[in-house]
C-alpha cells in the first residue's frame, strides 16, 4: 500500500514536470488544470499525454478575445467540465464533435455578447451553461430552445435589453432548468432593475389583449411609492384605423390612448368603461366631437394628466366643469396638458368672456395651444378666426364708453321724475273725487 501511495506520488511530479515553466498553470488533481492569464493556443505547449487526462480545465482571466473551440475539443479529448472566468474572451468559434464530453460551460465576467446557435446545437453531452456576468443583451428563442434539454441555465447579471422582444424568455417561462430566473433583471431604463420575466409576461399579455389594428407597448414600469407596488404603463395607437367609437377593451394598465384622425363622437366610455380606468393620456385629434359635457363632473376629468382635442368640432365647453376640475386635479400644474385648437369656438358674450378668463387666462399654462384657439370662421363677423385670448371683450360686447353711461342714468332718473309726477296727479284726482265727486276731466272725455 505504502509503494502505491509512492507511485502515485512520483506520477503527480512527474506530470508537474511535463507543464510549460512559461506558462502560468497549475495542477490541482491530476485531471483538474486550472490556467491563470493564458489561452488555449498557449496551453497546447502542455504535453499530450498530460492533456488527454484533463476533465477539468479553468481560465482565471482568458487573454484573447476569441476562442476557438474546435481547437479546444482537440486539445482536451476528456474535457468534462470548462470554466472561463474573466478575461478578453468576447467571441467563440467551432463546433463540437460526436464524441465531445463537455457536460458544463462557465463563462462568467466577460465581454462577451453572443453565442452561435451551431456551436450549442453541438454540445450534445451539455448540461450546464452558466453565462452570468457577462454582456448579453437577447437571446433568440431559437437559440433558447437548444438548451431546453438542459439541467441547468443561469442567465443572471447581464445587460438584458427589454426593450426587445422578449418572447424567448416568456416562451421558456415554466422551464425549471431556469435556475436564476427570478433574479435575472432588465438593464437600463425604461424597465431598468426590474424581473426580466416579469416585464416579458407584461409584453406578451399587452400584445395578446390588443385591440385590433392598433399598436399596443408597455413603454415602462414604474414604482408607486403610495401602494408600495410596480406600476406598468401601456401605450395604445388606434390612429387612422377608422373607429366610429373608443375601442370596447384595452390591454390591461392602458395609460396613454391615441385615437387621433378617426370618426368618435361619443366619450361615455370614458366613465362607464372599467377598461379605461387607468387611462390618464387620451388624445383624439381629428374625430367628430362636438361636445364634452358628458365628462362634467366625473372622476375622469378630475385626474386626467393630458386630453387633446384638436381639429373637433367643439363650438363650447362647461366653463364652470372645467375650471372647478382643474382645481381638484391633483396633476395641476406639473403634469397636465390641454390642446383645443382647430375647433370651431362660437365668440359670443354668453361664453367667451368666462371661456377666456376662467381656461384661457388662469390655466393658459397648462394649454399647449393657446395662441391657436380661435374663434370659428364666420362671413361678416370682425372676430372670425381672431385668436381667443387675444379678443378684447368690451368690443365684442359693445360695452358702452363712459358718456353713454352718464346719459342713461340721467334718462333713468327723468323716467323716475315722470312717474312720480303721474302718481302725485293720480292721488290728487283720487282726493279731488272724493271731495267734490267730479270725474278728472280726462276721464269725461273717453268714450
Amino acid at each position: 500500500m505504502f509503494k502505491f501511495v509512492i507511485l502515485i506520488a512520483l506520477n503527480f511530479a512527474t506530470t508537474h514536470q511535463q507543464l510549460n515553466s512559461n506558462l502560468k498553470c497549475s495542477l490541482i488533481t491530476t485531471t483538474n488544470l486550472k490556467c491563470q492569464t493564458t489561452t488555449i493556443e498557449e496551453i497546447n505547449l502542455i504535453s499530450p499525454s498530460l492533456r488527454n487526462q484533463i476533465e477539468n480545465l479553468e481560465f482565471d482571466f482568458y487573454n484573447s478575445t476569441y476562442l476557438n473551440f474546435t481547437l479546444m475539443q482537440e486539445s482536451f479529448p476528456y474535457l468534462n467540465n470548462l470554466t472561463i472566468s474573466r478575461g478578453l474572451l468576447s467571441k467563440i468559434d467551432g463546433f463540437g464533435s460526436e464524441t465531445t464530453k463537455l457536460e458544463v460551460l462557465r463563462l462568467n465576467k466577460l465581454p462577451i455578447r453572443n453565442l452561435k446557435e451551431s456551436f450549442l446545437g453541438s454540445l450534445k453531452q451539455l448540461k450546464v451553461l452558466d453565462l452570468r456576468n457577462n454582456s448579453f443583451h437577447c437571446l433568440h428563442e431559437e437559440k433558447l430552445l437548444k438548451l431546453f434539454r438542459l439541467e441547468s441555465i443561469y442567465l443572471s447579471a447581464n445587460p438584458w435589453n427589454c426593450s426587445n422582444n422578449l418572447a424567448w424568455i416568456y416562451n421558456a417561462k415554466d422551464l425549471n432548468n431556469l435556475k436564476d430566473i427570478n433574479s435575472t433583471l432588465c438593464h437600463k431604463e425604461p424597465f431598468d432593475n426590474k424581473k426580466l420575466l416579469y416585464v416579458a409576461t407584461l409584453k406578451h399579455n399587452t400584445s395578446q389583449s390588443c385591440p385590433n389594428n392598433c399598436s399596443c407597448f408597455l413603454t415602462t414600469v414604474t414604482f408607486n411609492a403610495e401602494t408600495n407596488k410596480l406600476h406598468p404603463v401601456v401605450q395604445v395607437n388606434c390612429t387612422k384605423k377608422n373607429f366610429i367609437s373608443l375601442p370596447e377593451t384595452l390591454p390591461k394598465h392602458t395609460t396613454k390612448l391615441v385615437l387621433n384622425n378617426n370618426s368618435i363622437e361619443d366619450l361615455s366610455p370614458l366613465i362607464r368603461n372599467s377598461y379605461y380606468n387607468d387611462v390618464t393620456d387620451l388624445f383624439l385629434d381629428y374625430n367628430q366631437i362636438r361636445s364634452i359635457e358628458v365628462l362634467e363632473g366625473t372622476d375622469w376629468l378630475r385626474h386626467f394628466r393630458i386630453l387633446s382635442l384638436k381639429g373637433n368640432f367643439l363650438t363650447d365647453v362647461p366653463t364652470y366643469a372645467m375650471t372647478n376640475a382643474l382645481n381638484q386635479n391633483p396633476n395641476v400644474p406639473n403634469a397636465v396638458m390641454l390642446y383645443l385648437s382647430e375647433n370651431p369656438w362660437k365668440c359670443t358674450c354668453s361664453f367667451t368672456p368666462n371661456f377666456q378668463k376662467h381656461i384661457l387666462v388662469e390655466y393658459g399654462l397648462l394649454i399647449q395651444d393657446l395662441n391657436q384657439i380661435k374663434c370659428a370662421q364666420v362671413k361678416g363677423d370682425p372676430n372670425s378666426l381672431q385668436s381667443i385670448i387675444q379678443l378684447s371683450i368690451q368690443k365684442m360686447c359693445h360695452t358702452p364708453p363712459a358718456y353713454t353711461e352718464k346719459a342713461l342714468n340721467l334718462l333713468n332718473g327723468v323716467l323716475g321724475l315722470m312717474i312720480l309726477l303721474v302718481l302725485g296727479n293720480l292721488c290728487y284726482d283720487y282726493y279731488s273725487f272724493k271731495k267734490t265727486g267730479k270725474l278728472p276731466w280726462i276721464a269725461t272725455k273717453l268714450p
